[in-house]
């Protein structure tokens, strides 16, 4: 005589008191349906390269009939005059650029490829072939007459520091070349100097400026790349890199908690 066992059914709620069952099909469709709604979300929210290049030309267009207005029309509300020449328009333009193109240069450069090398020193060549002829012939539009090698680098060592960060804290793309033309340019900016204060050679524009003026040249070309962007970089990693609980706040480390 055979004899049958009784089926037993786990009551799981018997079996695991402590635990709750969950329906994972809802939780799914509720996850994928916040996924695609931030996605999309995520999309509406960024402004459309159409849109961008439309705001730019608008912008262009309402420049350059201020300019038209200012130069021919005599439009006083403009503050743009028959006098104002390019030199005027470097000295008010070349930071406020090169604050703008810094964040792409931070962004993109890894290591300047050779089209790029070629396009950055023809495009010098050309500026320093337009200055010769602006001085020259002279071009009274560009408004270069008059304005000495200290000129110069009152208008240029801002901009250029400020555009060679990235290329500067690459420590991978600088090589002993590169420190070697850095040092033939300091040795030939000294030697311009001494010549200029002690031949003296006008031009140079050196002759008349004391070392308070030195001082007020170079600090912002100088401590921009060498002290601002460090200390920047190195707080941005430190507030990125520590750890974050669910909240949101960060995490005290040993040393905080004493």
């Amino acid at each position: 005589m055979i004899m049958s066992l009784p089926s037993i059914t786990a009551d799981r709620d018997r079996t695991h008191p402590g635990t709750q069952f969950v329906d994972t099909t809802a939780g799914t469709g509720a996850t994928a349906s916040a996924a695609v709604s931030a996605g999309s979300g995520h999309q509406v929210g960024r402004p459309s390269g159409r849109a961008t290049a439309a705001l730019t030309v608008a912008v262009l267009i309402a420049f350059g009939v201020i300019l038209w207005g200012g130069y021919t029309q005599g439009w006083a509300w403009t503050g743009i005059t028959a006098k104002d020449t390019l030199w005027h328009w470097l000295q008010l333009l070349l930071v406020p650029i090169a604050f703008a193109a810094l964040p792409t240069l931070l962004r993109q450069h890894q290591a300047m490829r050779a089209e790029r090398k070629i396009l950055m020193g023809g495009l010098t060549v050309a500026f320093v072939a337009f200055v010769i002829i602006g001085y020259a012939a002279p071009l009274n539009w560009t408004g270069f007459t008059g304005n000495t090698l200290w000129d110069w680098l009152s208008l240029l060592l801002l901009p250029i520091a400020i555009t060679s960060v990235r290329f500067l804290r690459a420590e991978r793309t600088i090589t002993a070349v590169h420190y070697g033309i850095g040092a033939a340019l300091l040795a030939m900016l000294g030697l311009l100097i001494a010549c200029g204060y002690l031949v003296p050679w006008s031009w140079t524009g050196f002759t008349g400026n004391t070392f308070v003026d030195w001082v007020q040249l170079l600090v912002l070309p100088v401590l921009f790349p060498t002290v601002v962007v460090p200390a920047t970089a190195a707080w941005l990693t430190a507030t990125t890199s520590r750890p974050k609980h669910r909240g949101g706040q960060p995490v005290a480390t040993p040393v905080e908690r004493l």
